[in-house]
């Protein structure tokens, strides 16, 4: 029985002395956990200001890149209005009527030139054919007359497409100014839709330039607002109430720590002390044991002595009947002598 209840008190003892040691781990992760908090918290108004100064970087970027895009384009369209309106000017100053009249009386020049040269051409040669036309004339008078008006008809064609010609001419450079003047008017019109849609697209692009500002101005200010909070808040006042109160928790866990070293001390001793008891007690039965074996021993011997005693009274009870019996006869006898 003694050795069941110091087994329970050993093992009690021993789950107590664990419960301890977890709750040590315990408080050690919480004290890391506490530190590390700490040290976040000290560096959050560092990560604002890192993210006010990247989200400023970022707005000015954008707001200089699109500035800088915007001014490129608006550039580049105004180039090409510029070179437009200078085609277009280029285009107002050629006057095609005269060019192409001039090059009506070029044409006609050259080609009054060339005909006069076949003419001058036509006359020698007819002056060379005249001159052999009589000694021609005997032998193939006939022939030469079909040729002649052959010849005659040949010029009249010739003569008639010379006429067609001029007034095809004529035609098609009229032509062609309708078509330059039609094409010149859709010039215009594309030129002003396109000049509405570009100047429609930039107010579009401005008006989503001056939201996206406006945006990106409102959560500046509302990043602003949030680090002049964070700045007004005195960090450094709660971090010392906060290491006043770590320094106290830590002070008792250091007082929970003696104390459960003082604790698992006497346990070890309580534990020495038990494991003497035990040894005592084992000892103790151990004697026990010889003195009980002993004393039955004795107590053998002695019943055995009480039996030759009980023994030997019985017999001495029996001689004194005898003898008792014996001296009452004597008695009876001797009075009845």
């Amino acid at each position: 029985m003694s050795n069941y209840n110091t087994s329970a008190i050993i093992e009690s003892s021993l789950e107590n002395v664990n419960s301890l040691r977890d709750h040590l781990e315990k408080i050690s992760t919480l004290r890391q956990n506490i530190q590390s908090t700490l040290e976040e918290v000290r560096q959050v108004p560092e990560h604002f200001d890192k993210l006010g100064i990247k989200l400023s970087q970022t707005s000015d970027d954008f707001i200089f890149k699109n500035y800088e895009l915007l001014k490129e384009q608006i550039i580049f369209f105004q180039e090409k209005i510029i070179d437009l309106n200078n085609r277009i000017a280029q285009i107002d100053e050629i006057d095609f009527r005269k060019r192409f009249e001039n090059a009506n009386e070029d044409f006609y020049s050259t080609l009054n030139i060339n005909v006069t040269e076949k003419i001058d051409l036509f006359n020698t040669t007819r002056t060379e054919f005249e001159e052999s036309h009589s000694e021609f004339l005997n032998t193939i008078s006939l022939n030469v007359k079909d040729k002649v008006g052959l010849f005659d008809t040949t010029r009249l064609k010739l003569e008639e497409s010379h006429a067609d010609f001029l007034n095809k001419v004529d035609i098609n450079v009229e032509q062609k100014i309708n078509l330059f003047d039609s094409a010149r008017l859709r010039f215009e019109q594309s030129y002003a839709d396109f000049i509405n849609k570009i100047d429609h697209t930039i107010a579009e692009k401005i008006k989503q330039f001056e939201e996206t500002n406006a945006n990106l101005v409102r959560v500046h200010e509302s990043l602003r607002s949030e680090v002049e909070r964070l700045q007004k808040i005195n960090l450094e006042e709660h971090f010392n109430k906060h290491d006043k109160r770590l320094s106290d928790i830590f002070g008792g866990i250091n007082n929970v720590n003696s104390s459960l070293l003082n604790i698992s001390n006497q346990t070890m001793l309580f534990q020495e002390k038990l494991s003497g008891v035990d040894l005592k007690l084992q000892s103790m039965e151990n004697r026990l044991t010889e003195q009980e074996r002993n004393f039955l021993a004795e107590l053998k011997i002695l019943k055995d002595n009480h039996s030759l005693a009980l023994k030997k009274q019985n017999s001495n009870f029996t001689i004194l009947a005898v003898l008792m019996t014996i001296a009452i006869l004597v008695t009876a006898a001797m009075k009845f002598i």
